[in-house]
């Protein structure tokens, strides 16, 4: 059984939740018949974008976890969503902390919705591609942000 505390700047007071009856209900990160593609994308070249592989969130979706931290509603939306990421960065072990920039639509230069993605692989090289494949620590770094959507591949803003 697992037990998270985190601050409220809500409330200025400690909050406790039991994970364990989230962790009842069937959740993707549970669901043992998951398997990662295996349809990796070609490394990065001059003719093949950088892409992340990993989970992208937007501003919108930052606010989702202001509500789900208790972040107070009397902040900012860009405050909430400050605080609520630093909240949410905090669920996952500081060395897989990588965050990069991501395109979350079709590419059209100058346009386009960017998201943030907590990365777990890249196609920069042969080493950091098989990481995509490695469902141990997909699933152990989906459990701890339960999120619904699975870890898909993204292309990187520099594109």
């Amino acid at each position: 059984m697992y037990v998270w505390v985190w601050y409220s700047l809500k409330s200025d007071s400690l909050q406790l939740t039991d994970s364990q009856s989230t962790q009842s209900r069937t959740k993707p990160w549970n669901d043992s018949n998951w398997e990662p593609s295996s349809d990796l994308p070609a490394l990065y070249s001059r003719d093949n974008p950088l892409r992340y592989f990993g989970w992208a969130f937007t501003l919108t979706s930052r606010m989702t976890f202001a509500d789900r931290f208790g972040i107070s509603t009397e902040l900012s939306s860009h405050d909430r969503a400050f605080w609520a990421w630093q909240q949410f960065l905090q669920l996952i072990p500081r060395a897989d902390r990588k965050i990069s920039m991501v395109q979350l639509n079709e590419y059209v230069p100058g346009r386009g919705t960017l998201g943030t993605c907590i990365t777990l692989a890249s196609n920069r090289n042969e080493e950091s591609r098989r990481r995509a494949l490695d469902k141990a620590h997909i699933m152990e770094i989906w459990k701890a942000l339960e999120v619904e959507e699975e870890p898909q591949w993204f292309i990187s803003e520099r594109y």
